[in-house]
C-alpha cells in the first residue's frame, strides 16, 4: 500500500486530539451517505413510475406501426398483406383508423379520437389489464361496442353499469357540397354501446375511444382506407428485424416506428425530470459537503508536526497532498458506500413487502426500479465530489507544514 493512503487511512480512523474534528469528520461521512441515500431513492421511485406508465401505453401502442409520410390515411395492396403475412416473427397485424369525432352521451359532448381497430388486435397485446370496469369486446352478438378513456368516461358521465349507455358519434361528411339544409344530414352518424372504460395514461385516457374497425370506416366514409398497420411480434429479440424487413415492404414513404418512437415526448419528459431531480439533489449534496473543507482544513491545522516530520523525512508536497486528497476521497467513498446500502436496502424491501402505499392509483405501492446504472452514477458523483472539494485543503497542505 502506498504511504499516503496509508496515512490517509490512518488519519481517518485514528481519534484526534480535538473532539470537534471527530464530529466534523462523522458529519462528513453522513452527508455524503445521506445524499447517496436520497439520489438512489428519487432516482429508483421515478424509474419505477416510468416502468409503470411504459408498461401501460404499451399496452395500448403496438410494437411496431406503419404509417404514411404524408397521407392522413392510405390502402394496403394484396402484395403487402401478402408478405406481412408471410413474416415469421409477425404474431399479429392490424389495421387502424384513426380520427377526431364529437361524440355525445345524455346531454353532454366532447370531441375525443376515434380508433377503429380489430378485435385480436386488442387481445395479444393484453389490453385486458388496463380496463377498469366492463369488457374488452368491441362486440356482443349483434351490439357494437366501444371502449373508452376513463378521462372521456368522466367527462360525459359514462358507466357500464348505468341503464341508459348508448352513445352517438358524429363526424361532417368528406364531400365539400352539401344538398340538405338540415345541418345533421351532412353528418356521418353512428351509435354504440359502452362496452368498457380503461385507465392508461392521463394523455391517453382523456381523449380516446376505441370501437371495431368496420364501425370507423362506417363514421368517417371509408371503405378500405386506413391510418395505420399496428404490428405485434412474437420475439421481442427480432423487433429491429421485423421492422428494417417491414420498412423494405412498405418503402421510404412510410414511418415504420417502435413503442419508444411513438411515444418520443413522454420518455423525454421521464428523462429529462429524472435527470433534473439528479442534478437538484446533486447540488445540494454538494453544499452538504462543503463540510468537508473545513474538516480537512482542521485535520490540515492538527497534524502540521506530522507533516514537517514526513518533509525532513523526504516527503514532497505532492505526496502530501495527494494525503488528504484520498482522505477526502475515502469520505467519500464510506458516505456513498454507507448511503447507498441503506437506500437499496429501503429499496428492496419496499419491493418485496410494500411499504409505501400510493392512494389513488392504478397500482396499490409506489413503483421502484433499481438499475445498477443509476447506483454506479451516484456513486461516481459522490467520488467526484469529495475529490473536488478536498482540492483547495490539500493544496495548502504542504504550507501548513511547521514544528
Amino acid at each position: 500500500m502506498p504511504l499516503s493512503d496509508l496515512i490517509a487511512f490512518r488519519y481517518l480512523f485514528s481519534k484526534k486530539s480535538t473532539h470537534a474534528i471527530n464530529l466534523i469528520s462523522g458529519i462528513s461521512v453522513i452527508g455524503f451517505g445521506v445524499g447517496a441515500f436520497a439520489i438512489i431513492i428519487v432516482l429508483s421511485t421515478m424509474n419505477g413510475f416510468e416502468h409503470l406508465v411504459s408498461q401501460m401505453v404499451n399496452n395500448f401502442d403496438a410494437e411496431l406501426k406503419i404509417s404514411h409520410k404524408e397521407k392522413k390515411v392510405f390502402k394496403l395492396n394484396s402484395n403487402q398483406m401478402e408478405k406481412m403475412n408471410l413474416l415469421k416473427d409477425v404474431e399479429v397485424w392490424s389495421s387502424v383508423l384513426e380520427d377526431k369525432a364529437v361524440v355525445m352521451y345524455n346531454g353532454r359532448q366532447e370531441v375525443v379520437q376515434v380508433k377503429g381497430i380489430q378485435q385480436n388486435a386488442l387481445e395479444i397485446r393484453g389490453f385486458d389489464s388496463s380496463i377498469i370496469a366492463g369488457g374488452l369486446d368491441l362486440q356482443q352478438d349483434s351490439v357494437n361496442l366501444a371502449l373508452f378513456g376513463s378521462g372521456v368516461a368522466n367527462s360525459l358521465g359514462i358507466s357500464v353499469n348505468s341503464g341508459f349507455r348508448s352513445v352517438e358519434f358524429f363526424v361532417p361528411k368528406r364531400t365539400k357540397t352539401y344538398r340538405s339544409i338540415n345541418p345533421m344530414n351532412n353528418l356521418n352518424y353512428l351509435q354504440l354501446w359502452t362496452g368498457g372504460i380503461f385507465q392508461i395514461h392521463p394523455e391517453i385516457d382523456d381523449s380516446y375511444v376505441l370501437c371495431g374497425l368496420s364501425k370507423a370506416r362506417k363514421l368517417f366514409g371509408y371503405k378500405n382506407a386506413i391510418s395505420s398497420v399496428e404490428v405485434m411480434v412474437s420475439d421481442k429479440k427480432q423487433l429491429h428485424k421485423v421492422k428494417n424487413a417491414l420498412k423494405e415492404i412498405f418503402g421510404s414513404q412510410f414511418w415504420v416506428e417502435t413503442q419508444k418512437e411513438q411515444n418520443r415526448s413522454l420518455y423525454k419528459i421521464f428523462k429529462s425530470e429524472k435527470w433534473i431531480s439528479f442534478s437538484i439533489l446533486t447540488f445540494i449534496l454538494l453544499i452538504a459537503g462543503f463540510n468537508l473543507i473545513g474538516n480537512l482544513s482542521m485535520l490540515v491545522f492538527e497534524k502540521k508536526h506530522d507533516l514537517a516530520v514526513l518533509k525532513s523525512l523526504g516527503m514532497g508536497d505532492r505526496s502530501i497532498q495527494l494525503i488528504f486528497l484520498k482522505e477526502g476521497f475515502l469520505v467519500s467513498l464510506l458516505g456513498g458506500i454507507g448511503g447507498l446500502s441503506l437506500g437499496l436496502l429501503l429499496l428492496l424491501a419496499h419491493q418485496y413487502f410494500g411499504l409505501l402505499k400510493l392512494e389513488g392509483a392504478v397500482v396499490d405501492y409506489y413503483p421502484v426500479k433499481i438499475i445498477p446504472r443509476d447506483i454506479l452514477i451516484v456513486l461516481l458523483s459522490n467520488l467526484a465530489l469529495g475529490f473536488l472539494l478536498s482540492i483547495y485543503p490539500s493544496i495548502n497542505a504542504p504550507k501548513n507544514a511547521s514544528f
